[in-house]
């Protein structure tokens, strides 16, 4: 693997880091029977964020 390669890999695991935390946060700590599908921004959560949060 290149030194490209390697950085690309790791933009893409700290990107995807990012993105999968900020979609969590409304969630979290829900139980699953509570969550139904997001289809768009919301707001809320244990934390009431904003939707520009």
């Amino acid at each position: 693997m290149t030194e490209s390669e390697s950085h690309s890999r790791w933009e893409g695991c700290l990107l995807g880091l990012a993105v999968g935390d900020a979609l969590r946060a409304p969630l979290e700590f829900h139980r699953r029977e509570r969550i139904t599908p997001i289809t768009g921004m919301i707001e809320g959560g244990k934390f009431r964020m904003c939707r520009v949060e």
